[in-house]
């Protein structure tokens, strides 16, 4: 298995740890990470290599696909697990197309009242993600020097399900373009987030680099 020798543990996972942190405080933000050079076996986008290898560590337990979970336990030591047990799942590819993917945040973990942090992350191999046309402006804000936000110009694939995101970090309503989601993985994500602090959160990962972050506190209407 792949080990990514230009991918520096410590400085680079610092960058991009930042840059989650600031797509997660302005949900429906896109963000683009510098994913030349890596290599991820096949489905795993290198925008969510990026975020597992910024996330995980040895203290921490994630689920994936055989393959991908070889490559992210080489790249972090972090100890692979089932769905239920997992701190991160990573999902993607024909899993979101045959509903496993739902059946899986079915299974994740939404925390308790007492540690309601005890819920676990889920990161999304979609097949783009972009700022909707026509979208309502994000609260302004610097940007990232090591990425990008996505112009909404740029965005809005066809076919893709128009997300609707409200609440913290929200000035009024941001919209997401999403290609590659199915209405299904977003009805079972609304019922896991229904009872706030608990709940999951969401990481989408495109193959073009672009990131944006769902936290458990929005709440997420499409069409």
């Amino acid at each position: 298995m792949h080990k990514e020798l230009m991918y520096d543990s410590v400085f680079d996972a610092q960058e991009h740890f930042r840059i989650l942190l600031d797509c997660m405080a302005r949900p429906g933000t896109v963000r683009v990470l510098p994913i030349a050079g890596l290599h991820p076996p096949e489905g795993l986008h290198p925008a969510a290599a990026l975020v597992g290898f910024a996330l995980l560590n040895a203290d921490v337990s994630f689920f994936a696909s055989p393959l991908w979970q070889d490559y992210l336990r080489e790249n972090t030591d972090a100890v692979a697990s089932d769905a239920p047990d997992a701190d991160f799942l990573f999902v993607g590819g024909a899993l979101l197309v045959d509903g496993e993917a739902a059946a899986l945040i079915a299974q994740a973990r939404t925390g308790t009242l007492t540690y309601p942090e005890g819920g676990a992350t889920v990161v999304v191999c979609v097949e783009r993600v972009a700022v909707s046309v026509g979208a309502a402006a994000a609260p302004a804000a610097a940007p990232h020097p090591a990425a990008s936000t996505i112009p909404a110009a740029d965005a809005a694939p066809t076919a893709a399900l128009v997300l609707s995101l409200t609440g913290p970090g929200i000035e009024r309503v941001n919209e997401l373009s999403v290609l590659g989601l199915t209405a299904e993985f977003l009805e079972t994500l609304r019922e896991q987030n229904r009872e706030f602090p608990l709940g999951i959160d969401l990481i989408l990962a495109d193959a073009g680099g672009r990131i944006a972050a769902i936290p458990r506190s929005t709440k997420v209407q499409w069409d």
